[in-house]
């Protein structure tokens, strides 16, 4: 199993749940699976999205699709404490190789936050047209990094997270995927395609998202500190100022946030 930037350890775990929690009204803003009958969950990890998903399609059917055998435990577990009711199976199975069949009953597939941590990942989506039925549904939410911006300039905050960008193309992942969706989706031989930015963009305007997408950076930015430190990718003292930084926003009514992901929808 590829190196996952994030790290699998109870404290990445569980900012994932916050995280989908944070993420999900802008995320599903634009999704519509009320239509769907059968769902395909592709890197599903520790259940973040399918509480979510659950939340807003308590009928749904899901399949998870996930490699990494402990974080199906870890969401077997989030499920199980939550009010989750959907009906739900786990598949431990790498998605650019399933030992799925071709054309699944699944008329709708899922994926996100999952392209950008995958090598080769263009064969995630050519086993999704493989394996999906015909006239099915793929949505894709994905990361566009270099389009993070702060004000006040934050000069400290911008080397670290060009760091964790760097970094990740280290280890064969794509920070910046999000801006190669329809590329990708057009030589998956979907048809259909739709790719659109979906700009976060928040002022004094909207405190509390502000607020709310700060406090988030912060950890996700300190999610890749322990592997960039174990290899000697970035010293502790750049961290240690970017965080510095990142208080200071939080306290600055004057402070802007600004990030862009990306959101594709195709058919088979």
């Amino acid at each position: 199993m590829e190196k996952y930037i994030h790290g699998y350890s109870e404290m990445e775990q569980n900012r994932l749940v916050s995280q989908g929690e944070t993420l999900a009204p802008f995320i599903f803003d634009n999704i519509d699976l009320s239509a769907i009958s059968q769902l395909l969950e592709v890197g599903s990890g520790v259940g973040a999205m399918t509480l979510e998903i659950g939340k807003r399609y308590p009928n749904l059917e899901i399949t998870c699709l996930e490699i990494a055998e402990t974080q199906i435990e870890k969401a077997k577990l989030n499920l199980n404490k939550s009010d989750f009711k959907n009906q739900v199976n786990f598949v431990q199975d790498d998605a650019r190789n399933t030992n799925f069949a071709v054309n699944q009953p699944f008329d709708a597939a899922f994926l996100c936050w999952v392209l950008e941590h995958i090598p080769n990942c263009e064969k995630v989506l050519s086993e999704l047209h493989r394996i999906l039925k015909p006239n099915a549904t793929l949505w894709i939410t994905e990361v566009f990094h270099s389009s993070f911006h702060l004000f006040p300039h934050c000069p400290n905050i911008e080397k670290y997270w060009q760091k964790c960008i760097d970094f990740q193309m280290t280890i064969n992942g794509d920070a910046n995927i999000g801006h190669r969706l329809g590329n990708l989706l057009f030589d998956a031989n979907f048809q259909e395609i739709e790719v659109k930015p979906y700009p976060m963009f928040w002022d004094k305007r909207n405190r509390k998202n502000r607020s709310d997408l700060l406090q988030y950076w912060h950890g996700l930015m300190f999610s890749a500190l322990d592997n960039m430190l174990d290899v000697n990718y970035c010293d502790l003292s750049l961290w240690k100022s970017a965080e510095k930084e990142m208080f200071d926003l939080m306290n600055n009514d004057e402070a802007v946030f600004y990030y862009s992901f990306i959101q594709g929808k195709a058919i088979k």
